[in-house]
């Protein structure tokens, strides 16, 4: 799920169909608890902000504008959070 994780960011990814893969990772976030608990918190703040309400709505408001303007399709909005470890302000 590229939307939403980020290696080594907001989660930890593997190749499709790599079961020693997967497993290596799953060791991983048992071995690092610390790890996992940061990885956690970056991609639940990644997601909240990426998937809000707020930012669903101000997509759908572009895409109109850009439609009754003739502009559409825009580039995509900028991303609210490029580094979704950092802290979260609120």
């Amino acid at each position: 799920v590229p939307e939403v994780v980020i290696d080594g960011r907001t989660g930890l990814t593997h190749a499709l169909g790599d079961a020693a893969g997967l497993a290596e990772r799953l060791c991983r976030l048992l071995d690092d608890p610390a790890l996992a608990a940061r990885l956690a918190s970056a991609g639940h703040r990644f997601a909240r902000q990426r998937f809000s309400g707020a930012r669903f709505d101000e997509e759908v408001a572009r895409i109109y504008d850009g439609l009754l303007t003739g502009q559409w399709p825009h580039p995509p909005a900028s991303d609210p959070d490029p580094d979704p470890m950092a802290a979260s302000s609120g």
